[in-house]
């Protein structure tokens, strides 16, 4: 029963103030729009929303949005203008969000580092209203990768990943650049296993590099892979990959899809 009442107040008190973005007597045309923000997805873990809105080309604001505020309801008021656009970001490893412009700065991932665990929403607002609301749902824009290759020698010196997309501009669309992160990796029942984060890719570059102990390196190439396969990039959610190479056969996994495949040397698969 308590937690009833409790919910019961909270809901009015957001509501109170929802409604109470202008006085009676003011000049209604001059009140400001107040915009109620409401996750309905929000991710778990370390995450501090970060909210931008854009007038044409301008960012207007950048709102740094406290951690659980989004999923309960966060009220914010703006001018009341034809159309705006409106993009929420965050991570839940606790990347630190740049103050974008339409054309840059980008989220771009670090070199040699996971790519941030990216959730984004973007939407455009007609503000010339008293009150609107803000439904967030948002979309995963990375990939994570697990890995396991055989290696009975256990000769591997260090693994790397290569792409030719890195990162994201403020709307979501993919950057161009080198993409390149060195993840750690264990080795159990001569299997080497890593697991990390990838972008979204814009084409079938995607490799996987492996080097041993003398320096010999050889490349496998996950993005030819994927795309045999019909790995879906530019889906609104990425889609996680398991993969497993055992000599000339490969186990890949994409969400509820499973397929057991030849020899990815020559990508008879």
């Amino acid at each position: 029963m308590h937690n009833h009442i409790s919910r019961a107040i909270a809901v009015a008190a957001i509501l109170g103030i929802f409604l109470s973005s202008c006085n009676i007597l003011e000049d209604r045309n001059e009140c400001p729009c107040r915009l109620l923000f409401k996750a309905v997805d929000l991710p778990d873990g370390q995450h501090v929303p970060i909210i931008y809105i854009y007038d044409g080309n301008t960012m207007k604001e950048r709102i740094e949005v406290p951690a659980g505020q989004l999923s309960e309801g966060y009220v914010h008021d703006i001018d009341r203008k034809k159309n705006v656009e409106i993009y929420v970001w965050c991570d839940t490893t606790g990347y630190v969000f740049p103050a974008f412009a339409i054309d840059g700065p980008e989220i771009l991932g670090e070199n040699g580092e996971d790519f941030p665990a990216l959730y984004k929403f973007g939407t455009f607002m007609d503000t010339r209203v008293e009150e609107a609301e803000v439904t967030i749902d948002f979309n995963k824009r990375f990939a994570t990768l697990n890995a396991s290759i055989l290696n009975e020698e256990n000769d591997i010196g260090g693994l790397y990943l290569e792409g030719y997309s890195n990162g994201y501009k403020i709307n979501g669309e993919p950057v161009s650049g080198k993409f390149y992160c060195r993840p750690d990796f264990t080795y159990r029942d001569k299997y080497v296993s890593f697991s990390t984060r990838l972008p979204q890719q814009t084409d079938d570059g995607l490799m996987i590099g492996i080097y041993d102990m003398d320096g010999d390196s050889y490349k496998i190439p996950l993005g030819k892979i994927l795309a045999s396969k019909g790995y879906n990039w530019e889906a609104k959610d990425l889609m996680d990959i398991e993969l497993t190479i055992n000599g000339n056969l490969m186990e890949i996994r994409l969400g509820n899809a499973e397929w057991v495949t030849g020899s990815w040397g020559d990508l008879i698969l």
